[in-house]
Protein backbone atom coordinates (compact mmCIF):
# COMPACT_ATOMS: atom_id res chain seq x y z
CA UNK A 1 0.00 0.00 0.00
CA UNK A 2 1.37 3.15 -0.93
CA UNK A 3 2.51 6.13 1.57
CA UNK A 4 1.57 9.68 1.60
CA UNK A 5 4.53 11.92 1.11
CA UNK A 6 6.74 12.16 3.95
CA UNK A 7 7.55 15.03 6.62
CA UNK A 8 10.16 16.84 3.94
CA UNK A 9 7.51 16.96 1.28
CA UNK A 10 4.67 18.16 3.56
CA UNK A 11 6.74 20.68 4.76
CA UNK A 12 7.58 22.07 1.75
CA UNK A 13 3.94 22.00 0.62
CA UNK A 14 2.62 24.00 3.74
CA UNK A 15 5.52 26.29 3.29
CA UNK A 16 4.60 26.92 -0.11
CA UNK A 17 0.94 27.87 1.15
CA UNK A 18 1.82 30.84 3.39
CA UNK A 19 3.04 34.59 2.58
CA UNK A 20 5.24 35.98 1.06
CA UNK A 21 6.46 32.91 -0.19
CA UNK A 22 3.12 31.72 -1.59
CA UNK A 23 3.28 35.02 -3.42
CA UNK A 24 6.94 34.63 -4.82
CA UNK A 25 7.08 31.39 -6.24
CA UNK A 26 2.84 31.78 -7.93
CA UNK A 27 4.81 34.35 -9.79
CA UNK A 28 7.63 33.33 -10.48
CA UNK A 29 6.52 30.02 -11.70
CA UNK A 30 4.05 30.94 -14.14
CA UNK A 31 6.02 33.71 -15.71
CA UNK A 32 8.76 30.71 -16.77
CA UNK A 33 6.11 28.63 -17.56
CA UNK A 34 4.90 31.55 -20.00
CA UNK A 35 8.19 32.55 -20.97
CA UNK A 36 9.32 28.81 -22.19
CA UNK A 37 6.42 27.25 -23.27
CA UNK A 38 4.93 29.78 -25.18
CA UNK A 39 7.28 29.64 -28.05
CA UNK A 40 6.97 26.00 -28.63
CA UNK A 41 2.74 26.54 -28.44
CA UNK A 42 3.13 28.93 -31.11
CA UNK A 43 5.14 26.65 -32.91
CA UNK A 44 2.96 23.63 -32.28
CA UNK A 45 0.14 25.47 -33.83
CA UNK A 46 1.77 26.70 -36.88
CA UNK A 47 2.77 23.09 -37.95
CA UNK A 48 -0.31 22.27 -37.05
CA UNK A 49 -2.53 24.34 -39.36
CA UNK A 50 0.08 23.98 -42.03
CA UNK A 51 -0.53 19.74 -41.87
CA UNK A 52 -4.80 20.35 -41.68
CA UNK A 53 -4.30 22.65 -44.95
CA UNK A 54 -2.26 19.94 -46.27
CA UNK A 55 -4.93 17.18 -45.54
CA UNK A 56 -7.47 18.89 -46.62
CA UNK A 57 -6.20 20.19 -50.21
CA UNK A 58 -4.93 16.92 -50.67
CA UNK A 59 -8.07 15.04 -50.07
CA UNK A 60 -5.99 12.98 -47.40
CA UNK A 61 -8.49 12.59 -44.61
CA UNK A 62 -11.84 11.29 -45.92
CA UNK A 63 -14.39 12.73 -43.51
CA UNK A 64 -16.99 11.19 -45.47
CA UNK A 65 -16.20 7.54 -44.51
CA UNK A 66 -19.47 6.61 -42.56
CA UNK A 67 -21.68 8.22 -45.14
CA UNK A 68 -24.61 5.93 -45.66
CA UNK A 69 -24.37 6.22 -49.38
CA UNK A 70 -20.88 4.84 -49.68
CA UNK A 71 -22.05 1.95 -47.43
CA UNK A 72 -24.57 0.35 -49.17
CA UNK A 73 -24.09 -2.57 -47.51
CA UNK A 74 -25.07 -1.15 -43.87
CA UNK A 75 -28.24 0.55 -42.24
CA UNK A 76 -26.66 3.38 -40.21
CA UNK A 77 -28.96 4.33 -37.32
CA UNK A 78 -28.62 7.52 -35.29
CA UNK A 79 -30.89 7.87 -31.68
CA UNK A 80 -31.67 11.25 -30.87
CA UNK A 81 -33.03 12.88 -27.72
CA UNK A 82 -34.50 16.07 -27.36
CA UNK A 83 -36.45 16.16 -31.06
CA UNK A 84 -39.37 18.14 -30.24
CA UNK A 85 -37.69 21.26 -31.12
CA UNK A 86 -34.53 23.27 -31.42
CA UNK A 87 -31.27 21.30 -32.29
CA UNK A 88 -32.68 17.89 -31.93
CA UNK A 89 -35.61 18.51 -35.01
CA UNK A 90 -33.34 19.99 -37.15
CA UNK A 91 -30.41 17.58 -37.05
CA UNK A 92 -33.18 14.54 -37.18
CA UNK A 93 -34.32 16.31 -40.54
CA UNK A 94 -30.41 16.52 -41.84
CA UNK A 95 -29.25 12.97 -40.96
CA UNK A 96 -32.29 11.62 -42.70
CA UNK A 97 -31.31 13.58 -45.73
CA UNK A 98 -28.14 12.38 -45.49
CA UNK A 99 -29.12 8.66 -45.70
CA UNK A 100 -29.15 7.58 -41.48
CA UNK A 101 -31.91 5.81 -39.99
CA UNK A 102 -33.08 8.40 -37.14
CA UNK A 103 -34.63 7.15 -34.09
CA UNK A 104 -35.89 10.98 -32.87
CA UNK A 105 -36.78 10.57 -29.36
CA UNK A 106 -39.33 12.83 -28.62
CA UNK A 107 -40.75 14.49 -25.41
CA UNK A 108 -44.10 14.99 -26.76
CA UNK A 109 -45.82 12.98 -28.49
CA UNK A 110 -47.58 15.44 -31.04
CA UNK A 111 -44.60 16.36 -31.82
CA UNK A 112 -44.51 12.99 -34.35
CA UNK A 113 -46.36 14.81 -36.83
CA UNK A 114 -43.42 16.96 -37.56
CA UNK A 115 -41.58 14.00 -39.36
CA UNK A 116 -44.55 12.42 -41.10
CA UNK A 117 -43.08 13.31 -44.28
CA UNK A 118 -39.65 11.93 -43.55
CA UNK A 119 -39.67 8.45 -43.93
CA UNK A 120 -36.70 7.30 -42.22
CA UNK A 121 -37.33 9.48 -38.88
CA UNK A 122 -38.56 7.32 -36.65
CA UNK A 123 -40.11 9.24 -33.97
CA UNK A 124 -40.06 7.87 -30.16
CA UNK A 125 -41.71 8.80 -26.79
CA UNK A 126 -39.01 9.56 -24.73
CA UNK A 127 -38.39 11.21 -21.22
CA UNK A 128 -34.99 11.25 -20.73
CA UNK A 129 -35.82 11.47 -16.87
CA UNK A 130 -38.02 8.05 -16.82
CA UNK A 131 -36.20 4.98 -17.20
CA UNK A 132 -38.85 3.25 -18.40
CA UNK A 133 -39.54 5.58 -21.68
CA UNK A 134 -35.58 5.00 -21.65
CA UNK A 135 -35.90 1.30 -21.61
CA UNK A 136 -38.51 1.22 -24.32
CA UNK A 137 -36.61 3.12 -26.78
CA UNK A 138 -33.51 1.23 -26.13
CA UNK A 139 -36.04 -2.37 -26.77
CA UNK A 140 -37.03 -1.07 -30.19
CA UNK A 141 -33.95 0.23 -31.67
CA UNK A 142 -32.64 -3.21 -29.97
CA UNK A 143 -35.28 -5.03 -31.72
CA UNK A 144 -34.64 -2.96 -35.58
CA UNK A 145 -31.03 -3.86 -35.07
CA UNK A 146 -31.84 -7.77 -34.59
CA UNK A 147 -34.32 -7.76 -37.53
CA UNK A 148 -33.71 -9.68 -40.55
CA UNK A 149 -32.68 -7.83 -43.81
CA UNK A 150 -30.12 -7.64 -46.59
CA UNK A 151 -28.25 -5.08 -45.08
CA UNK A 152 -26.19 -5.29 -41.97
CA UNK A 153 -27.85 -2.66 -39.10
CA UNK A 154 -25.59 -1.02 -36.95
CA UNK A 155 -26.41 2.09 -34.23
CA UNK A 156 -23.33 4.17 -35.31
CA UNK A 157 -24.63 7.60 -32.86
CA UNK A 158 -26.41 8.31 -29.83
CA UNK A 159 -27.06 12.37 -29.58
CA UNK A 160 -27.92 13.04 -26.24
CA UNK A 161 -29.61 16.43 -26.68
CA UNK A 162 -32.30 16.76 -25.09
CA UNK A 163 -32.32 20.16 -22.65
CA UNK A 164 -34.08 22.27 -20.35
CA UNK A 165 -33.10 25.60 -18.40
CA UNK A 166 -33.85 28.40 -15.67
CA UNK A 167 -32.75 31.58 -15.33
CA UNK A 168 -32.58 33.74 -12.59
CA UNK A 169 -30.74 34.25 -9.54
CA UNK A 170 -29.96 31.30 -6.95
CA UNK A 171 -31.93 33.26 -4.18
CA UNK A 172 -34.45 33.14 -6.35
CA UNK A 173 -34.43 29.68 -7.63
CA UNK A 174 -36.66 26.96 -5.77
CA UNK A 175 -34.57 23.89 -5.32
CA UNK A 176 -36.90 22.13 -6.87
CA UNK A 177 -35.88 23.78 -10.39
CA UNK A 178 -32.26 22.85 -9.56
CA UNK A 179 -33.75 19.03 -9.19
CA UNK A 180 -35.08 19.96 -12.25
CA UNK A 181 -32.55 20.96 -14.28
CA UNK A 182 -30.48 18.05 -13.26
CA UNK A 183 -32.75 15.60 -13.90
CA UNK A 184 -32.90 16.86 -17.23
CA UNK A 185 -29.15 17.63 -18.44
CA UNK A 186 -27.32 15.77 -16.11
CA UNK A 187 -29.11 12.52 -15.03
CA UNK A 188 -31.26 12.31 -18.31
CA UNK A 189 -27.76 12.31 -19.96
CA UNK A 190 -26.41 9.56 -17.39
CA UNK A 191 -29.44 7.49 -18.16
CA UNK A 192 -29.55 7.57 -21.82
CA UNK A 193 -25.79 7.10 -21.86
CA UNK A 194 -25.92 4.11 -19.76
CA UNK A 195 -28.96 2.31 -21.30
CA UNK A 196 -27.22 2.31 -25.41
CA UNK A 197 -24.19 1.04 -23.72
CA UNK A 198 -25.10 -2.59 -24.43
CA UNK A 199 -25.89 -2.34 -27.80
CA UNK A 200 -22.96 0.20 -28.83
CA UNK A 201 -20.40 -2.39 -27.05
CA UNK A 202 -21.85 -5.75 -28.49
CA UNK A 203 -21.64 -4.61 -31.77
CA UNK A 204 -18.01 -3.19 -30.51
CA UNK A 205 -17.21 -6.47 -29.50
CA UNK A 206 -18.36 -8.85 -32.21
CA UNK A 207 -16.70 -6.42 -35.26
CA UNK A 208 -19.79 -5.59 -36.40
CA UNK A 209 -19.78 -1.53 -36.40
CA UNK A 210 -16.32 0.23 -35.69
CA UNK A 211 -15.93 3.96 -34.63
CA UNK A 212 -19.99 4.36 -33.09
CA UNK A 213 -19.77 7.66 -31.07
CA UNK A 214 -21.52 9.49 -28.80
CA UNK A 215 -22.11 13.09 -28.87
CA UNK A 216 -23.00 14.78 -25.59
CA UNK A 217 -24.79 18.35 -26.15
CA UNK A 218 -22.89 20.31 -23.32
CA UNK A 219 -22.89 23.89 -24.45
CA UNK A 220 -20.10 26.63 -23.66
CA UNK A 221 -22.36 26.74 -20.31
CA UNK A 222 -20.24 23.54 -18.70
CA UNK A 223 -16.80 24.23 -20.43
CA UNK A 224 -16.63 28.35 -19.13
CA UNK A 225 -17.17 30.21 -15.59
CA UNK A 226 -20.68 29.75 -14.63
CA UNK A 227 -22.93 33.55 -15.64
CA UNK A 228 -24.89 35.00 -12.91
CA UNK A 229 -28.25 34.61 -13.26
CA UNK A 230 -27.73 30.99 -14.40
CA UNK A 231 -26.53 28.88 -11.48
CA UNK A 232 -28.67 25.92 -12.27
CA UNK A 233 -28.56 25.77 -15.97
CA UNK A 234 -24.14 26.30 -15.91
CA UNK A 235 -23.74 23.61 -12.77
CA UNK A 236 -25.89 20.79 -15.19
CA UNK A 237 -23.43 21.40 -17.96
CA UNK A 238 -21.02 21.26 -15.95
CA UNK A 239 -21.71 17.94 -14.38
CA UNK A 240 -22.33 17.17 -18.18
CA UNK A 241 -18.87 17.96 -19.26
CA UNK A 242 -17.47 16.34 -16.20
CA UNK A 243 -19.57 12.90 -17.21
CA UNK A 244 -18.52 12.93 -20.89
CA UNK A 245 -14.74 13.41 -20.26
CA UNK A 246 -15.15 10.29 -17.78
CA UNK A 247 -17.19 8.48 -20.46
CA UNK A 248 -14.99 9.16 -23.03
CA UNK A 249 -11.71 8.01 -21.63
CA UNK A 250 -13.70 4.77 -20.59
CA UNK A 251 -14.85 3.96 -23.71
CA UNK A 252 -12.01 3.76 -25.59
CA UNK A 253 -11.13 0.59 -25.07
CA UNK A 254 -14.26 -0.37 -26.87
CA UNK A 255 -13.58 1.93 -29.61
CA UNK A 256 -16.72 3.96 -28.69
CA UNK A 257 -16.02 7.81 -29.20
CA UNK A 258 -17.54 10.12 -27.04
CA UNK A 259 -17.30 14.19 -28.10
CA UNK A 260 -19.50 17.16 -26.53
CA UNK A 261 -20.54 19.50 -28.37
CA UNK A 262 -20.01 23.08 -27.05
CA UNK A 263 -21.98 25.57 -28.90
CA UNK A 264 -22.01 29.14 -27.85
CA UNK A 265 -25.39 30.93 -27.76
CA UNK A 266 -27.52 29.81 -30.68
CA UNK A 267 -31.40 30.38 -32.14
CA UNK A 268 -32.62 27.31 -30.01
CA UNK A 269 -36.41 28.18 -28.70
CA UNK A 270 -34.63 28.12 -25.61
CA UNK A 271 -32.21 31.16 -26.20
CA UNK A 272 -35.03 32.72 -28.44
CA UNK A 273 -37.45 32.15 -25.25
CA UNK A 274 -34.80 33.70 -22.58
CA UNK A 275 -36.83 37.06 -22.43
CA UNK A 276 -39.93 35.69 -21.68
CA UNK A 277 -38.12 33.75 -19.44
CA UNK A 278 -36.76 36.42 -17.72
CA UNK A 279 -40.48 37.99 -17.35
CA UNK A 280 -41.86 35.14 -16.26
CA UNK A 281 -39.13 34.69 -13.48
CA UNK A 282 -39.51 38.51 -12.10
CA UNK A 283 -43.80 37.71 -12.33
CA UNK A 284 -43.26 34.59 -10.14
CA UNK A 285 -41.35 36.40 -7.32
CA UNK A 286 -43.11 37.11 -3.77
CA UNK A 287 -43.27 41.02 -3.50
CA UNK A 288 -41.20 41.44 -0.29
CA UNK A 289 -38.02 39.66 -3.11
CA UNK A 290 -38.97 42.06 -6.13
CA UNK A 291 -39.12 45.03 -3.07
CA UNK A 292 -35.73 43.64 -2.04
CA UNK A 293 -33.95 43.83 -4.99
CA UNK A 294 -35.72 47.01 -6.61
CA UNK A 295 -36.83 47.89 -10.33
CA UNK A 296 -33.46 48.71 -11.61
CA UNK A 297 -32.08 45.38 -10.74
CA UNK A 298 -34.93 43.59 -12.70
CA UNK A 299 -34.60 45.77 -15.41
CA UNK A 300 -30.47 44.86 -15.72
CA UNK A 301 -32.03 41.28 -15.59
CA UNK A 302 -34.37 41.91 -18.36
CA UNK A 303 -31.82 43.74 -20.48
CA UNK A 304 -29.52 41.11 -20.45
CA UNK A 305 -32.06 38.00 -21.18
CA UNK A 306 -33.69 40.24 -24.03
CA UNK A 307 -31.10 42.25 -25.63
CA UNK A 308 -27.35 41.21 -24.85
CA UNK A 309 -27.66 37.88 -25.15
CA UNK A 310 -29.06 38.22 -28.47
CA UNK A 311 -26.62 40.04 -29.64
CA UNK A 312 -24.43 37.04 -29.84
CA UNK A 313 -27.23 34.42 -30.65
CA UNK A 314 -25.86 32.78 -33.96
CA UNK A 315 -27.88 31.28 -36.59
CA UNK A 316 -29.05 27.46 -35.96
CA UNK A 317 -27.22 26.00 -39.06
CA UNK A 318 -23.96 26.60 -37.85
CA UNK A 319 -24.06 23.88 -35.47
CA UNK A 320 -26.18 21.17 -37.20
CA UNK A 321 -23.69 21.37 -40.07
CA UNK A 322 -20.94 21.05 -37.55
CA UNK A 323 -22.31 18.20 -35.91
CA UNK A 324 -23.41 16.39 -38.63
CA UNK A 325 -19.86 16.62 -40.29
CA UNK A 326 -18.56 14.60 -36.95
CA UNK A 327 -21.33 12.29 -37.26
CA UNK A 328 -20.03 11.42 -40.70
CA UNK A 329 -15.95 11.75 -39.94
CA UNK A 330 -14.12 8.57 -39.11
CA UNK A 331 -12.59 10.44 -36.08
CA UNK A 332 -15.13 12.75 -34.20
CA UNK A 333 -13.28 15.64 -31.94
CA UNK A 334 -13.34 14.99 -28.60
CA UNK A 335 -15.27 18.44 -28.06
CA UNK A 336 -16.31 20.75 -30.89
CA UNK A 337 -16.54 24.74 -29.78
CA UNK A 338 -18.99 26.35 -32.01
CA UNK A 339 -19.41 30.03 -32.01
CA UNK A 340 -17.33 33.00 -33.10
CA UNK A 341 -17.53 33.87 -29.53
CA UNK A 342 -16.82 30.67 -28.27
CA UNK A 343 -13.82 29.84 -30.02
CA UNK A 344 -11.40 32.70 -29.78
CA UNK A 345 -12.97 34.75 -26.07
CA UNK A 346 -14.99 32.32 -24.02
CA UNK A 347 -11.94 29.27 -24.31
CA UNK A 348 -9.72 32.17 -22.92
CA UNK A 349 -11.96 32.49 -20.09
CA UNK A 350 -11.45 28.73 -19.04
CA UNK A 351 -7.61 29.43 -18.23
CA UNK A 352 -8.41 32.97 -16.42
CA UNK A 353 -7.80 33.10 -12.57
CA UNK A 354 -10.94 33.67 -10.34
CA UNK A 355 -9.59 36.62 -9.20
CA UNK A 356 -9.43 38.13 -13.28
CA UNK A 357 -12.64 36.94 -13.75
CA UNK A 358 -13.73 39.35 -11.07
CA UNK A 359 -12.32 42.14 -12.60
CA UNK A 360 -13.74 41.44 -15.98
CA UNK A 361 -17.56 41.05 -14.23
CA UNK A 362 -16.94 44.22 -12.82
CA UNK A 363 -16.54 46.41 -16.54
CA UNK A 364 -20.63 45.62 -16.57
CA UNK A 365 -21.52 45.65 -12.95
CA UNK A 366 -24.69 44.21 -11.93
CA UNK A 367 -26.77 47.15 -10.12
CA UNK A 368 -27.01 47.07 -5.73
CA UNK A 369 -30.34 45.49 -4.84
CA UNK A 370 -32.37 48.09 -3.52
CA UNK A 371 -32.13 47.20 0.28
CA UNK A 372 -28.40 47.30 0.26
CA UNK A 373 -28.86 50.82 -1.23
CA UNK A 374 -30.47 52.23 2.26
CA UNK A 375 -28.32 50.58 4.54
CA UNK A 376 -25.18 52.91 5.82
CA UNK A 377 -22.14 51.52 6.96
Amino acid sequence: MASPPGPALQGINAALHREPLSMIVYGLYWSLFFLFVTPFTVMFLQIQMIARLLFWWTGITKEGYYDPVEHADKELAIVITGCDSGFGKEIAFWAADKGFIVFAGCLDEKSFAQFAQSPTVIPVHMNVTSDKDVSQAVEKVTTWLKEATKKKRVLHALINNAGIGRGGDIDWTDISEFQNVMDVNFFGMVRCCKAFLPPLKEQAIQRKHKDARIFNMVSMAGMVPPSIAMAAYSASKHAAYAFSSSLRMELKGFGIQVCTINPSFHGTPLVMGMGELAESTHSDLPESTKQEYGEDFFKHYKHFASNTVQMVTWKLDVVIERVMRAVIMKHAPPEMIIGTDARFFLVVMRMLPAWCLDVLNQLNPRPVPAVMKKVTM
